[in-house]
């Protein structure tokens, strides 16, 4: 009997720690100053946080780190503490302020030190359904679980062949400085770099390769396309002896999202500007030559500067009025 007690509550926890999960699609609701300093306290900079595996992004140039930590008052509470509240009030605060129950909190996420970017909390909470961020101890910020962004995420009809999809919303500014500068090189070809895992799965396409969607790309004309500072050997690259490094993303219902660059440059040849391909039913339907982020919706942008271009379950890329 104790031990089925004990199954079952280690059930429960397990349940509600799943609950507590980060993952997924967040937009801005309503924030509150603890200490009572601002009653209309700003909006953040920052009004949607993108989390996958231990990352938050917080623009398409800011990415954070997450650690989950199992809850405790002094870990998010920290500075509250020292000035004198207790657990109690900072519980009826969120209760009152957020309709959020600290009583059912299970685990906190504490964000990587030492990041600039980062202008919106040192700590999070999560429920189901709402997170909370916590900036310089006593401001909070609410936000919604965007369930339809969350779900459009995830691969639905288009085969991939056995290719692991990196996650949406991708940043493209991140993935230069944290993957792509750090890509190894053998001989002058580059190797896939385990480093940029997990939300990132680079693939290195090659004469040897036998996924139809990485042979897709390795024959691809991209210079035909439009693609930006590229040799005439990067229509079909491949074929010349080249090796893409390609980003494969969840499809958007048969179409395929994908993410091409050259690190192949030097003095016998110019490097080409990274590309995204739409693949449509193992034909190249679409070939967009920006250096702009992708978010889960499928809309790609500049920091600064509003949408610019959607891609469609056509297969087309067009631009965002």
């Amino acid at each position: 009997m104790k031990k089925l007690v004990s199954w079952v509550l280690m059930f429960l926890v397990a349940s509600t720690v799943a609950a507590q999960s980060a993952e997924g699609t967040w937009v801005f609701d309503k924030s509150a100053d603890y200490e009572g300093f601002s009653p209309a306290l700003a909006a953040p900079i920052t009004m949607r946080v993108d989390v996958a595996g231990a990352q938050a992004s917080l623009s398409p140039n800011c990415t954070v780190g997450l650690r989950q930590q199992a809850y405790y008052p002094g870990g998010p509470f920290q500075l509250l503490l020292k000035s004198g509240q207790d657990e109690p009030a900072i519980s009826a605060f969120l209760a009152r302020q957020f309709a959020f129950r600290l009583s059912d909190t299970k685990v906190f996420y504490a964000a990587e030190a030492g990041v600039p970017c980062n202008k919106l909390g040192s700590h999070y909470l999560v429920s189901d359904d709402r997170m909370i961020a916590i900036r310089g101890g006593s401001l909070f910020y609410a936000f919604k679980r965007d369930k339809a962004a969350t779900a459009s995420a995830a691969p639905t009809s288009a085969d991939l062949g056995g290719l692991k999809a990196s996650r949406l919303p991708f940043s493209v500014e991140a993935y230069n400085n944290t993957c792509l500068a750090n890509t190894p090189k053998r001989k002058g070809v580059p190797q896939a770099n385990p480093k940029c895992g997990p939300t990132l799965i680079p693939y290195v396409v090659s004469r040897d390769s036998k996924e139809p969607l990485l042979k897709t790309v390795g024959s691809h004309a991209f210079t035909k396309g439009g693609a930006r500072g590229a040799s005439d050997d990067y229509d079909n690259p491949v074929g010349h002896g080249l090796h893409p490094v390609v980003l494969v993303f969840p499809p958007l219902k048969g179409v395929v999202l994908v993410r091409v660059d050259d690190l192949e440059g030097g003095d016998a040849r110019d490097t080409m500007s990274g590309a995204y391909l739409a693949i449509k039913d193992g034909k190249v339907t679409g070939q967009l030559n920006e250096g702009c982020s992708f978010d889960a919706a499928y809309v790609c942008s500049t920091p600064g500067e509003s949408a610019r271009f959607r891609l469609l379950d056509t297969g087309r890329f067009v631009p965002v009025n």
